[in-house]
């Protein structure tokens, strides 16, 4: 019975994503009912991290704040950056501030993931990373983004990619952090 139940949660993630609208979330929970080994590592990372994958895209008033609709960029964050990277570049926003809730958001998961993999010293770092990004306004961030691309400088998340950076940049690590760093060379 449990294998025509994959069978089955195949079956719909591959005709209904070609046929009838459906959200990445959707196909995303028939692969993972269908035993995808990619949809588990998915579900894996997510849930390390403490987030949400929904069943189906929700308004931010019908979604907890942790949760994450942008699962195609989750999946091609760990493809590329691999599963440490994207678990840090969720917590980063889920642990700082006030949990961010809502600001889960593809463009956003990316940059931190890039700017992540740029500076491991800074994503070793434990709860200094946090602190790092504790009073950023990540939306701000995001529209000044924007306003880079629209004028021409680059793309929104080659620009939110570069304000991250710089935002790390301008902070100190702990004094820990950098005789580690030291001593790794």
């Amino acid at each position: 019975m449990q294998a025509d139940r994959a069978k089955q949660a195949a079956a719909f993630a591959a005709i209904n994503s070609k046929i009838t609208r459906l959200y990445q979330n959707n196909i995303f929970h028939a692969e993972l009912q269908a035993g995808s080994g990619f949809a588990k590592r998915v579900a894996e990372v997510a849930e390390r991290a403490g987030v949400k994958i929904p069943r189906n895209k929700l308004s931010k008033k019908d979604s907890p704040p942790n949760a994450i609709n942008a699962v195609s960029s989750l999946r091609a964050v760990i493809t590329t950056y691999g599963d440490e990277v994207t678990i840090s570049a969720l917590q980063c926003v889920t642990e700082t501030g006030d949990g961010n809730p809502h600001m889960l958001k593809g463009v956003l998961i990316r940059a931190l993931a890039e700017v992540l993999s740029q500076r491991p010293i800074w994503r070793e770092s434990g709860d200094a990373l946090f602190r790092a990004f504790d009073d950023i306004d990540y939306q701000e961030q995001i529209d000044l983004a924007h306003q880079d691309a629209r004028v021409g400088v680059s793309t929104p998340l080659s620009a939110l990619i570069r304000r991250l950076g710089a935002w790390l940049d301008e902070r100190s690590l702990p004094l820990s952090s950098s005789k580690m760093a030291v001593a790794a060379e």
